[in-house]
């Protein structure tokens, strides 16, 4: 039985100016508790700082009673 688990990922990028987006992630299928790489290629003109975030589920919603966000950082580059 194969398992879908839909995640909701956002990747924040901390610059002072936008960073120009050669590729965005792309939709992966992978099994339940298997890994999933997923990339994205910008230029900028500086150093960029990258942080990817989940966000997360919890009682049915995907923010809190204060309208935060669940969310998971998965990766800072």
């Amino acid at each position: 039985m194969l398992l879908v688990h839909l995640l909701l990922l956002l990747f924040v990028v901390h610059c002072r100016c936008p960073p120009e987006f050669i590729s965005l992630p792309e939709n992966k299928t992978v099994k339940t508790g298997d890994d999933a790489e997923l990339l994205c290629h910008y230029i900028s003109g500086e150093a960029a700082h990258v942080t990817w975030l989940k966000h997360d589920m919890i009682n049915g919603s995907y923010v809190n009673e204060n309208k935060d966000p669940y969310v998971t950082i998965l990766k800072v580059c």
